[in-house]
This record gives C-alpha cells, sequence and structure tokens, in this order.
C-alpha cells in the first residue's frame, strides 16, 4: 500500500469524531465543554492531583483553561491530503527495555502469557527513536526484535485476543506509525508549525503519536477486563471509548508534566509546550491533564485505567529512559535486564514462567 492509501484506510476505519473533517484523528471528547468532576469515589486510587490543588506545588503551579483550538485538527487533516508520497537493533533493545519498565509500573508484573502484549508496547514505541515507513510495518521490511507487524498480530490471536481486537490494534498502530513518519519528514516543519501555540491540537497530536490509547487496551486485555457495551463488536467500540481516550491523555500528560518539573528536554522544538508563552501553555497543559482526568473519574473502567492514566508522575523517576535524556547517555542495562531481552528476540523462547 502506499502512503495515500494508507491515510484513506485509516480515514475509512476511524472516521470524524467531535470535529467533522478529522477523520482518522478523531478525539470522541470536547475537553473544552467538560466540567471539573466533584465528590467521586476514585479520588483515592492512583497519584492524580486535583486542579483545585496544583498551586500548592512550586514544581506544578496554576492552571490555565486554554483556548479551544480543537477546529485546527481538521486543518491538519486538510494538510495530510494535500502531502504527496514521498535496522537499528540495539535502539530496538533499549525500546524493549523501556517497554519492560513501563508494564511493571501499568501492570504490576511480566506474565508469560502478555508476551506479545508486551511487544505491542514495544512496537508503539518504536517509531519515536527511529524514521520507519509505515508501509514497511506493513510488508515485513522492518522487524522488531526480528519480529514483523505479521507476527505481533498473530501473537495477539493466540494470546486469545478477538480478532475485531486485533485489527483495532493494528489499525492503531498503522495509524502511529503513518504521523510519526509525517512527523519526522514534514519540509520546514509546516506540520509542527501548525500545532504550536494550540494546546488542544497538539495535545490530541501529542496522544495519537506515543499512542497511549491502545496501549491502554492491551492492560485491559492483560487484566482480564470486559467492556461494558451492548454488543460484541469490541473493536469497532474501542474507537468510541472515553475512558480509554482520557487514559491516553492521562499517561502521556502526566509524564509531560513529570518531565517539565525535572527540566527533561526543557527548551527543545518538539516539546508540547513550545511556544513563545510558555508558562501560559504550561498552565493550558495542566488543565488538560486535570480535566482529562476528572472526565475518565465519571466513566466505567476508571478504577481498570487510573493506575495507567496517572503513572507518569512515578516513571519518569525509575526509568533509564528519563535519566538518558538528562545525562545525554546510554544507562548500561542490568544483567538481569539484558537476559529478559534476549528471551523477546526471535531465535529464542517465550519464557517458561512469569519473570516477576
Amino acid at each position: 500500500m502506499t502512503l495515500k492509501e494508507i491515510w484513506q484506510t485509516l480515514k475509512d476505519y476511524f472516521g470524524d469524531g467531535f470535529v467533522q473533517g478529522t477523520a482518522p484523528l478523531r478525539f470522541n471528547v470536547h475537553l473544552c465543554e467538560t466540567n471539573r468532576a466533584l465528590n467521586n469515589e476514585n479520588v483515592h486510587i492512583g497519584v492524580h492531583i486535583d486542579e483545585n490543588a496544583m498551586p500548592l506545588f512550586d514544581s506544578l503551579g496554576e492552571v490555565a483553561k486554554p483556548p479551544c483550538t480543537c477546529e485546527h485538527l481538521a486543518a491538519l487533516c486538510r494538510h495530510i491530503d494535500e502531502l504527496n508520497e514521498v535496522s537499528a537493533e540495539e535502539t530496538c533493545e533499549y525500546t524493549m527495555r523501556d517497554t519492560l519498565q513501563w508494564w511493571l509500573h501499568w501492570h504490576g508484573s511480566l506474565d508469560r502469557q502478555d508476551f506479545w502484549k508486551h511487544l505491542y508496547v514495544a512496537f508503539g514505541t518504536i517509531p519515536d527513536d527511529l524514521l520507519i515507513p509505515p508501509e514497511h510495518l506493513l510488508d515485513g521490511t522492518f522487524r522488531f526484535l526480528g519480529h514483523t507487524g505479521q507476527d505481533l498480530s498473530a501473537g495477539l490471536l493466540a494470546e486469545g485476543v478477538s480478532p475485531e481486537d486485533v485489527l483495532y490494534l493494528d489499525m492503531c498502530l498503522l495509524r502511529q506509525y503513518f504521523v510519526q513518519y509525517l512527523e519526522k519528514v514534514d519540509p520546514g516543519d509546516i506540520m509542527w508549525n501548525m500545532l504550536l501555540e494550540k494546546t488542544h491540537v497538539m495535545l490530541q497530536w501529542r496522544i495519537l503519536t506515543a499512542a497511549t490509547t491502545p496501549c491502554g487496551v492491551v492492560l485491559l486485555l492483560a487484566r482480564g477486563i470486559p467492556l461494558h457495551h451492548n454488543d460484541n463488536v469490541q473493536g469497532q467500540k474501542w474507537i468510541e471509548d472515553e475512558a480509554l481516550e482520557m487514559a491516553g491523555y492521562g499517561d502521556a500528560l502526566s509524564l509531560d508534566l513529570a518531565k517539565e518539573a525535572l527540566g527533561i528536554l526543557k527548551g527543545e522544538p518538539t516539546e508540547s509546550v513550545t511556544g513563545e508563552n510558555r508558562d501560559q501553555l504550561k498552565a493550558e497543559l495542566r488543565w488538560t491533564y486535570a480535566r482529562s482526568i476528572s472526565h475518565l473519574d465519571t466513566l466505567e473502567n476508571a478504577k481498570y485505567l487510573r493506575r495507567y492514566a496517572t503513572s507518569g508522575f512515578h516513571f519518569v523517576l525509575f526509568n533509564e529512559r528519563y535519566r538518558e535524556r538528562l545525562s545525554l547517555k546510554r544507562v548500561k542495562m542490568t544483567p538481569p535486564m539484558r537476559e529478559l531481552i534476549t528471551a523477546y528476540t526471535v531465535g529464542t523462547s517465550i519464557p517458561e514462567k512469569n519473570v516477576v
């Protein structure tokens, strides 16, 4: 498939969200119109800090509702419509390390029956570190630790994931590779300039490039959590699931808040708060995070997703990925981690027992 064909396939599958003309970059919840949740029973779950309490922390500060720029997502889609078609084994190993460390924060254990779910998160992380044409994911040219995208789909099916859910996860991965690729090859940073100082669209793009929503799906699948929907077309319903969308915001933005507090990547051109008025943009980032968690708390599955949605506040302190961002050099892997990554590489067998 060509890039143009992939883009059209994604548009046909995901459809528009609350803004017309935004397929396939759809979002279902208009956060600008949401309200702060009061007296909810989820307040004791996770590490969330309420928006009214954020000013009590010097490392956080005031929250500010950003002006609504959600309609601008349609302009991004039109820009992509107009575009023409236009191995790094060690990096993959470090990405697998990052994945396993994230999973331990999110889920608490590395169970052998979730082997391919772990690899799914890794497949969703590597395009942040490598330039991978999306067609290479489809045709098997790109391999992660020897595994192709087709291997990944087959492995998820073998773990009992339904065909409908595997299709959803496949399409999310393809969409992520597509937008990550365009972001990296966009001439003159045209798309990035379209995002600058438009907080909602910038953060929506952030969620898409990080694939945090489908990662929430594999976590639910790993825990055996059923969907609360009225029919059995699960994969299609994931597209419309607001709790997963809010958890995707939470995971990425709690990380961004923690990175801002620690000074990680401060001043880099790809920061989500890049712009002339950083203090205002940071306040808008805090508002968006707080409101996404508040809305999550009103939805079913919140109690299963809140740990994931608030995890950026603590994994940023422990995971080598972020220590490396500060030191600008790799942290040597521990022997147990090196041995574990070998178990995820083609040519070795799936671990026969749980690691943690």
